[in-house]
């Protein structure tokens, strides 16, 4: 396979286009953590740590300096601040890929790819896809169904991606009453079968708690499939999607930084964690972040402890 733009390459112990260590490299989903926060602030509080790689949502609002009208430039102040988008999360009116009503299933397929070109000219490496939205419930009796209209929608997405040179990411679901598609991994790994090596799997820690799976087996079978993550934590209620920052929530996070390891994932883990208070809260939350992340680095032969590296 020839490589698309983007896509990260090893050779040796070398990878193409990102700083590597012998630790991990790490990113963050800007929006959720920074809310409506001014680009020059974020830009200016980022390059200061060690976060290299950001997720940018493609939302159709006015976010991080309305990026979607301008990615080149915005592009072009990431790298001049050290930073690089590694990935971009297709907008929620684009989610509902699996609708009964094929009209609005079509349409939730055309914004969804609308939001590709941008992605490619931020230097994005792959696009993050809902496959349906959060409903009351999913009766099990629909679930083939809905399976089946997802698939078509992810194959017109497919080839859409390949021709714009982006590689795209189907995200687990969260848990809801009867059976969601997507809630488990092997529903992910069903609808992309065969679409390309360009279409792959974002796995989210937190959704996959507020669905009661077993997380660390989940991302054992989403291996290979692998190619982007959202980490946060959940309280693990059924159907939570707290967002909350690792550690501080149910998850057992020794066994998925095993699990991340056994399955040899070396792109950038995206922590995608939510400040629901607003501005003011962010700063702290960050520095939160960024406490955590150097935990988990600070000795990477220690023992674990509560889930996190000390």
């Amino acid at each position: 396979m020839i490589p698309l733009p983007g896509t990260l390459v090893k050779t040796d112990d070398t990878e193409i286009g990102v700083k590597t260590t012998k630790k991990s490299i790490y990113g963050l989903s800007v929006r959720p953590c920074f809310a409506d926060l001014d680009v020059d602030t974020v830009v200016s509080v980022l390059s200061d740590s060690c976060i290299e790689f950001l997720e940018l949502s493609a939302d159709e609002i006015d976010f991080f300096g309305n990026w979607r009208t301008r990615p080149r430039e915005t592009a072009g102040i990431l790298e001049d601040a050290g930073l690089k988008v590694w990935s971009v999360h297709g907008p929620r009116t684009g989610w509902d890929l699996g609708n009964a009503e094929d009209a609005l299933r079509t349409k939730a397929v055309e914004i969804s790819a609308n939001s590709f070109a941008a992605a490619t000219a931020v230097g994005a490496n792959v696009v993050v896809l809902h496959c349906n939205i959060r409903r009351p419930d999913y009766p099990e009796s629909g679930f083939f169904e809905h399976m089946a209209r997802t698939r078509r929608s992810l194959e017109t997405l497919a080839a859409r991606a390949h021709d714009q040179g982006i590689r795209i990411a189907v995200e687990n679901m969260n848990g809801l009453p009867g059976r969601r598609p997507g809630s488990d991994v092997q529903d992910i790994r069903t609808l992309i079968e065969d679409l390309g090596d360009h279409v792959g799997i974002c796995f989210d820690t937190g959704h996959s708690n507020g669905a009661h799976m077993p997380v660390a087996d989940q991302i054992r079978l989403a291996g290979d499939k692998l190619f982007t993550l959202h980490l946060n934590d959940t309280g693990g209620v059924f159907g939570s999607d707290d967002h909350f920052i690792p550690g501080e929530g149910t998850i057992e996070w020794s066994s998925v930084l095993q699990a991340l390891d056994d399955v040899q994932f070396q792109s950038p883990r995206i922590l995608e964690v939510k400040n629901r208070i607003g501005p003011t809260a962010a700063m702290d939350m960050f520095r939160r972040v960024i406490g955590l992340v150097h935990q988990w680095d600070s000795d990477l032969d220690g023992d674990l402890v509560q889930g996190t590296h000390v």
